[in-house]
């Protein structure tokens, strides 16, 4: 990894454990980063907060969404309208990057691996604390990776530039009204609009599923044959904690997590429609797991929270997350908190056209999407969307 390393960029590896305090296993959760850059003769350990400290500045939910809009409001306007959140914001800013700010002069670029809590952070959204304005995506690159491992493989460097694409999108979901309100889940038209124009960038060489061909039963045969360069899902998506009990489309909060994850597919407010039929309009994320996805070089979730999931020990995110790598795609591009339908599709549309100009890779053309969309739209829009390689 340090050899394949160039001289403005580090590595930060994240991790948590439990705190042994001599020869008794304590309840308190540590959390601790090691920094990695060339030249060094061994990463370096930063010591950074307890569980429950960091726990307290998430409270208000994983996405840093309104600390992100307040920091927008400070970096164009100078003026902030809620303190107490901003401040928040910062705070986490302090607790999980500060420490290693000094350890990191001169990097432009940091291959980030979260760990426990930190896999619900949009690190490109932190706000900077003191008195320069801004984001950490103002200061560096910031790359989030499965493993930093990945830093010593050429994938790294050039993902392979795309070929073939299955886009499924418009899927028809049924009557909204057949089903409790709580319980339907409305229409996306926006999302018709947005493989069709995907698609347009392909060619011959894409496949579109829409309306009431997008059921699940029809991507798991297409996927049984081939696997596309690309698979792209533009849908609504959900993740059901513990603590929800919820028994439409899913099966009870007591199953394993990857039931309580999945993608929403044609048919999803048929009546009738449960978690036993086959073609339920539901796509677990235990069924996304068993997809072929070996020759996949990017799985695009286009939907809602489909980056959250389960924190469970040093085993990441539990849900859609890691329902795609265990079908064996390389990239994962999702989202950490819903994100309105509109900007969604243009984020998209974009992000594909961008890896589509040669030379170009599959880093690049997020970097480069994320960037212009940061001119366009508040943190809530271009901070959702994350890379992970």
């Amino acid at each position: 990894m340090q050899k394949a390393l160039k001289p403005a960029e580090a590595t930060i590896d994240y991790a948590h454990f439990r705190f042994h305090d001599g020869y008794k296993l304590t309840d308190s959760v540590l959390y601790i980063a090691l920094v990695l850059r060339p030249g060094w003769l061994a990463p370096k350990l930063v010591p950074l907060t307890h569980e429950k400290a960091l726990a307290s500045l998430l409270k208000d939910g994983p996405s840093l969404l309104t600390t992100s809009q307040l920091g927008l409001l400070r970096a164009r306007t100078q003026t902030v309208t809620n303190t107490g959140q901003l401040a928040q914001g910062e705070a986490l800013y302090r607790t999980i990057w500060q420490p290693l700010d000094s350890l990191l002069k001169g990097v432009k670029q940091v291959w980030v691996s979260p760990s426990g809590l930190l896999h619900k952070v949009a690190f490109a959204a932190l706000p900077l604390s003191g008195k320069v304005p801004g984001f950490l995506a103002d200061r560096y690159s910031v790359r989030v990776v499965g493993s930093t491992r990945i830093v010593a493989t050429s994938a790294s460097r050039t993902a392979k530039s795309p070929r073939t694409a299955l886009l499924i999108g418009g899927a028809y979901y049924g009557v909204d009204s057949a089903k409790p309100a709580a319980e339907a889940w409305p229409a996306l038209p926006g999302t018709q609009q947005e493989v069709n124009t995907i698609a347009a960038l392909w060619g011959a060489s894409a496949t579109v599923v829409t309306g009431q061909r997008a059921t699940k039963t029809q991507l798991q045969q297409a996927l049984a044959t081939t696997s596309p360069d690309v698979l792209h899902l533009a849908t609504h998506s959900f993740f059901r904690a513990l603590t929800e009990q919820r028994t439409d489309f899913i099966r009870p909060a007591s199953d394993p997590v990857l039931l309580r994850s999945g993608v929403v597919m044609a048919r999803a407010n048929v009546p009738g429609t449960d978690s036993l039929n086959p073609d339920n309009g539901i796509l677990s994320g235990l069924e996304l797991a068993n997809l072929n996805l070996t020759n996949t070089e990017l799985v695009v979730l286009s939907g809602c929270e489909t980056g959250l999931g389960d924190i469970r020990g040093s085993e990441g995110v539990f849900g859609l997350q890691r329902a795609v790598k265990m079908a064996g795609a390389k990239n994962l591009l999702m989202s950490l908190w819903p994100v309105p339908d509109e900007p969604t599709s243009q984020f998209m549309i974009a992000f594909y056209r961008n890896w589509k100009i040669p030379n170009t890779t599959l880093a690049q053309a997020f970097a480069n999407t994320q960037r212009a969309f940061r001119q366009r739209y508040p943190p809530a829009v271009w901070a959702a969307f994350v890379l992970v390689e």
